[in-house]
């Protein structure tokens, strides 16, 4: 495998405050990768970089062979490059189905049937569980399942590498299950990169390869996940011994 995606040097200042400080990294393509580290350690800063929704104050990125660190988020949806947010954000008054369509010619920028097959909607609704309920509202569905919409109306933009913000904050054993189960699919099956934030260790432990952790802006730690785990500086830093001792649990 090759790298799809290459940090060098990355700063980010917001005034006084350094976000993300002199960072290096890279994803390799087709892999499953974790970004940890404590709340403030600049995770998101760094998603919002990669897709253009913030400038890197310094450093460069580089997205299957081309910098993409002064592209707009629209260009890097063009180049392959998708995401979900922590805070769930859909269109209340949208059906399932439309939803999931509006990611499929939102990256086309403008509006024909030609900017979607239906098959592949299809598809995409099946494999995130949605395929009974398409003509459902959006903003009807809990808070769980608009995460799963989000997820489904990001694959519509067809990404080679997806960006996934704490994606199973707030979900029940039972749906972290059918969530990894569907995150697995995609890379798998569907040989889409991902690149993951999350604060609930079990994901990280039984999906992710690779494990990147902050803190403060700075790497700290870079390897699998047994590793990691032992890491001093990052039982020191994010796990604590407690945390530790129910990895994987």
């Amino acid at each position: 495998m090759t790298d799809i995606l290459e940090a060098k040097g990355l700063k980010k200042y917001f005034g006084g405050i350094t976000a993300v400080d002199n960072l290096d990294f890279t994803i390799r393509e087709g892999s499953r990768t974790a970004i940890i580290g404590p709340n403030g350690a600049g995770k998101t800063t760094i998603f919002n970089i990669i897709t253009g929704d913030l400038r890197p104050s310094a450093g460069s990125i580089t997205f299957m062979g081309e910098r993409i660190e002064r592209l707009k988020p629209s260009t890097t949806a063009k180049k392959g490059i998708a995401r979900t947010f922590q805070v769930v954000r859909v269109f209340n008054n949208l059906s399932i189905y439309e939803h999931v369509v509006m990611g499929a010619v939102a990256k086309e920028s403008v509006f024909s049937t030609r900017s979607y097959d239906n098959e592949e909607i299809d598809r995409i609704l099946e494999l995130t569980g949605f395929a009974d309920e398409k003509d459902k509202l959006a903003g009807n569905l809990t808070g769980a399942r608009q995460k799963q919409l989000c997820l489904a109306t990001a694959l519509a933009t067809k990404p080679k590498m997806l960006l996934l913000d704490e994606l199973m904050a707030g979900l029940t054993i039972t749906e972290i299950n059918r969530s990894l189960e569907i995150l697995r699919k995609i890379n798998e099956d569907m040989g889409i990169t991902l690149a993951i934030i999350e604060h609930v260790m079990r994901v990280i432990t039984g999906l992710c390869e690779k494990i990147i952790v902050l803190d403060h802006g700075r790497k700290i730690a870079e390897g699998k996940p047994k590793e990691i785990w032992e890491n001093e500086k990052v039982i020191e830093a994010y796990l604590g011994k407690e945390a530790l001792d129910h990895v994987g649990s």
